[in-house]
């Protein structure tokens, strides 16, 4: 059988021309120093550049996409427990652009001292949110938990004083494909590892890593207690390189 893979850097918005906490300025590697600051906003702007990358996701069609530097939407709890958007200063700040050399003077510092960090969940941001819808074929995603996307977060807010989660993730057809874990994704399957099927690889932000059955493959019904040979599974990878220093860049 054949199948597609894709893969795509998206770049973060968080990572162009961030300020860096530790240094005061932008690293070199951010600084896209061949765009002009008259182009900056026409070849670099979210409003310009990510409805173009989502026209190029969806027209690409494969069955795999991987995707690098995914920044997810951070939802704030309320005191009240509701979770809604942020808004203001601190809508900003999630949204990745405080950090920003632009909006320095936000208090002279680009830190406000009043906004209290609260734990986030994070969310597909709405600019490729129409990947997963029915026009585009119905793509269904794999990300890390929870518990590795607050750590990515956590960087960031030291950092680059932004509240945003950036991490590697999984589309896949779900009109066509299934994920299955790595227990269950062997060709001699028993009821107990269909039982854990759901159980994820333990993924973090830069390595997502996932395998995939066709949808056709049937399993075993429930009063099936002998083994099964099916077909080998399809094993995913979404991958950054991460070279943790500029001196190994």
């Amino acid at each position: 059988d054949i199948f597609s893979v894709a893969s795509f850097n998206l770049l973060a918005p968080l990572y162009i021309r961030p300020i860096d906490q530790r240094t005061g300025k932008v690293q070199p590697f951010a600084s896209f120093d061949w765009i002009s600051e008259e182009d900056s906003e026409r070849i670099l702007g979210d409003h310009v550049r990510l409805p173009k990358l989502l026209k190029r996701l969806q027209d690409c069609g494969s069955d795999f996409i991987c995707v690098q530097e995914l920044q997810l939407e951070a939802v704030a709890n309320n005191d009240d427990g509701v979770e809604s958007p942020s808004n203001g200063a601190t809508s900003q700040l999630n949204r990745g652009r405080r950090s920003r050399k632009e909006d320095m003077d936000f208090d002279g510092s680009g830190c406000n001292k009043r906004i209290v960090m609260k734990k986030s969940r994070f969310s597909l941001p709405q600019w490729i949110a129409p990947l997963t819808g029915a026009t585009s074929g119905g793509y269904g995603v794999i990300l890390p938990n929870s518990e590795q996307l607050e750590k990515m977060a956590e960087r960031n807010r030291r950092v680059l004083m932004a509240d945003v989660a950036i991490t590697n993730a999984i589309f896949y057809k779900s009109d066509k494909w299934r994920p299955v874990s790595g227990n269950s994704a062997r060709k001699t399957t028993t009821r107990k590892q269909l039982r854990d099927s759901r159980i994820p690889y333990h993924n973090t932000t830069n390595c997502v890593l996932q395998s995939f059955l066709p949808l056709e493959v049937t399993q075993p019904n429930q009063n099936q207690s002998e083994t099964t040979d099916g077909p080998e599974p399809v094993v995913v990878a979404s991958i950054h390189l991460d070279a943790k220093s500029e001196e190994q860049r």
